[in-house]
């Protein structure tokens, strides 16, 4: 189910003690991370591209 959580929608499809697993739409320029992450992160483009440190990822 699809729920609002600030400026996005995220459907979350799994949640444990330390697994968090969403799909999240996200606006052209909104930022996917505001703050630093500790563990790291997976992430898998779906539609449009992603920008991160002087990259580009496409969708798959």
């Amino acid at each position: 189910m699809w729920q609002r959580q600030g400026p996005r929608s995220v459907c979350q499809l799994f949640a444990s003690d330390y697994e968090h697993v969403s799909l999240q739409r996200l606006d052209a320029g909104e930022l996917l991370f505001t703050e630093a992450i500790s563990g790291g992160a997976e992430i898998m483009v779906l539609a449009g591209e992603l920008h991160a440190d002087g990259e580009t990822f496409f969708a798959l």
